[in-house]
């Protein structure tokens, strides 16, 4: 016979043995129960996605407020730093402007000294004719028609002469004058600009004072800055282009100089006409040559 105090554990040993059967059946046909029940793997796998969305917006949300939040901070700085952004720009636009204004002058006393040098040689030639005419008068008529004749040449050489440096005056007063109104023009669409940004930035810095949310006073400032930068270029796009106007000038120069040549043809040919009657078919001298 088995000790008594034996029996007793075996039979604690087989009780146990039991009851972790027990569990481990009713794990199996929970799992069983769970595995006869369809999963909807796309459902979840949306659900998930839509979190993450849900989550990244989140994110995006938080760091927007929180450069909200920080925009009122720096909103001096920011105001400086976009003046001197401004003033660059406007310092850049002066010194193209300043060195178009000093390149054109530079090609004024370039063409000044080519078209003196011009003349100096074309009155030495006529002189030269002149004294070639003289030198071939013979009778008293035709020395008073030599004398005519070079008189006729001179006041016809000297209208000429007068007429042509009108025109390139005015020419130059128009391109001058053109040069100057662009820079007004412009230098009053930037004075409007910044008076707009001034204005934008002041009425910023009153917001936050006043503890408005910080995300729509940044809307409005950036806003604001929007419409004073559209408002400068529409203002610089209905600026007259300074080459239409140039373009403008130069037509009416060109128109000016033939007529000034075309005036100085007919006086040149009627002198030379009455000194061709004078010396006669067979004599007449070479007309006078082309002056400036």
């Amino acid at each position: 016979m088995m000790p008594k105090n034996f029996r007793k554990t075996i039979l604690s040993v087989l009780g146990m043995a039991i009851f972790s059967l027990a569990i481990f059946g009713i794990a199996l046909a929970q799992d069983a129960v769970d595995d006869s029940i369809p999963v909807n793997t796309g459902a979840k796998r949306k659900a998930l996605s839509e979190d993450r969305k849900d989550k990244q917006q989140d994110n995006a949300e938080a760091r927007k407020e929180a450069m909200a939040e920080k925009f009122c901070e720096k909103l001096s700085g920011l105001a400086e730093k976009f003046g001197q952004k401004v003033d660059e720009c406007k310092n850049r636009f002066q010194e193209r402007m300043e060195l178009r204004a000093g390149n054109w002058e530079e090609k004024q006393s370039e063409r000044d000294a080519k078209l003196a040098k011009r003349r100096s040689q074309r009155d030495s030639n006529l002189e030269e004719h002149f004294e070639k005419l003289e030198e071939r008068a013979q009778t008293e008529e035709q020395k008073k028609a030599a004398a005519d004749f070079e008189k006729a040449m001179r006041n016809a050489v000297e209208t000429r002469r007068d007429a042509m440096d009108q025109v390139i005056s005015d020419f130059r007063e128009g391109v001058k004058a053109a040069i100057e109104k662009r820079k007004s023009d412009v230098d009053g669409a930037v004075e409007s600009f910044q008076s707009a940004k001034s204005s934008a930035f002041s009425s910023a810095q009153n917001s936050c004072s006043a503890g408005s949310d910080a995300k729509a006073i940044r809307a409005s400032l950036h806003a604001s800055l929007k419409a004073a930068r559209d408002g400068f270029v529409s203002e610089r796009q209905a600026m007259e282009k300074i080459q239409v106007e140039v373009q403008s000038l130069i037509q009416i120069r060109k128109q000016s100089f033939e007529k000034a040549m075309n005036d100085f043809k007919t006086e040149a040919e009627k002198a030379r006409v009455e000194l061709k009657n004078a010396f006669g078919e067979d004599d007449t001298p070479p007309a006078a040559p082309s002056t400036n």
